[in-house]
């Protein structure tokens, strides 16, 4: 996937606003550096002056719960799966960390029963992100501060305009599921020495006129909801 450095750049800048990070913060890196979310850990740390504390090799719910109150991590991302085999811990009586003030996942979806149960033992909130490669990671953000009965992805980050389009190829209305579409300055120039691909993803914004505006077709299927935050559906193949 080709992402330009403007892409990199502004979304890197938004998710160190996003996070509010300060010199003053820890964030734990888990990701490995071969995988597409490292760079929402490691760029916005370093920007902002924080500390970046890599994971070791071994990990287990016991040893994450450790690093995170021997390194006094007040920011940390988690896939999904692995933050949820934390909350059994807490139920025992562990906790996350003295100076933990967020905790992000973002991959895979979020159950409302395990938000319930982490705020049943924290009041740490939770961000739930998501965005394909080709969107530059971090695309629709939604901060939990509580439980929910639906967990969603949320609402488009800075600079970034979504469309949930139906079979037709027309807005589906609220509610409604329908394909994700992505568009702004985190869209991809496409993939390298695949043409057809590209130009079966990357498609033309079909609100724009002429050639301007590019949108990405992520093949997730959501909704919107009535308060504005987009719902995550599933896969739509």
């Amino acid at each position: 996937v080709m992402i330009e450095h403007r892409s990199m750049s502004d979304r890197v800048q938004e998710m160190r606003r996003q996070y509010g990070l300060t010199p003053d913060d820890a964030y734990l890196q888990f990701s490995s550096v071969t995988f597409d979310g490292s760079v929402g850990e490691i760029f916005p740390t370093l920007i902002a002056g924080a500390r970046l504390v890599p994971r070791g090799d071994d990990w287990t719910p016991v040893e994450v719960l450790e690093t995170l109150r021997t390194k006094d991590i007040t920011v940390c991302q988690l896939p999904p799966f692995v933050w949820n085999e934390l909350i059994p811990h807490l139920d025992e009586g562990a906790r996350p960390g003295p100076r933990l003030r967020l905790m992000s996942m973002g991959g895979e979806r979020v159950l409302a029963t395990s938000v319930e149960r982490w705020f049943r033992r924290t009041s740490v909130p939770l961000f739930n992100i998501y965005g394909p490669t080709e969107t530059t990671v971090n695309m629709t953000t939604c901060l939990l501060t509580g439980p929910e009965a639906v967990v969603p992805i949320g609402t488009p980050v800075a600079n970034t305009d979504v469309l949930v389009v139906d079979g037709t190829g027309r807005p589906a209305p609220i509610g409604a599921p329908g394909e994700l579409w992505i568009g702004g300055k985190g869209v991809a120039r496409g993939y390298l020495n695949l043409p057809e691909l590209t130009a079966e993803r990357f498609v033309r914004d079909p609100r724009a006129e002429g050639a301007a505006g590019r949108m990405y077709r992520t093949g997730d299927l959501v909704r919107w909801l009535p308060d504005g935050r987009i719902d995550f559906i599933g896969r739509i193949d």
